[in-house]
């Protein structure tokens, strides 16, 4: 289900999801039209990992990642030793912000980079040739702050 909440925000999820949604965004959420994209994304990535909202949030057209959630998925990956069993939300922010393509589904993605040991080459230098640190856009403000703590808990061995 989808719902256009503003000029910038839409929400996606089961009705009872998009509801809580609504409700928390209703009563914490001060976001004008024309805010500045890195500064609502913090502020929604709070908002996400606060009231463990559930529904999909996207701001102009981008999904906004819950930190919480994504590097919870990344300990478990790490801690496993393999991507094979990776929650789809880990597997969303891998295939759509880590500067790789397409793998056709999360098991093809598992396949190309399968351990800790191809995280750790991929956070160095991915497809496009850059860290997934440095491949983030300054807008992508939550983007950048689970990169960052990926790639901290990669270089610590955790």
């Amino acid at each position: 289900m989808r719902l256009e909440y503003s000029k910038d925000l839409a929400l996606y999820g089961t009705k009872a999801d998009i509801a809580r949604a609504q409700e928390v965004l209703s009563k914490v959420a001060n976001l004008p039209d024309g805010v500045m994209e890195d500064w609502a994304r913090r502020q929604l990535q709070e908002i996400i990992d606060t009231f463990k909202l559930k529904a999909a949030i996207l701001f102009r057209g981008n999904g906004v990642y819950s930190f919480d959630r994504t590097i919870l998925a990344f300990k478990r990956v790490l801690k496993a030793g393999t991507t094979a069993k990776m929650s789809n939300d880990l597997y969303h922010f891998f295939s759509l912000c880590c500067g790789t393509i397409a793998h056709y589904s999360k098991y093809g993605w598992s396949d190309v980079y399968p351990d800790t040991a191809a995280l750790r080459r991929l956070f160095e230098r991915n497809e496009f040739g850059q860290s997934v640190v440095n491949h983030q856009p300054t807008w992508g403000t939550d983007r950048i702050k689970i990169a960052r703590e990926m790639e901290r808990l990669l270089q610590k061995g955790v």
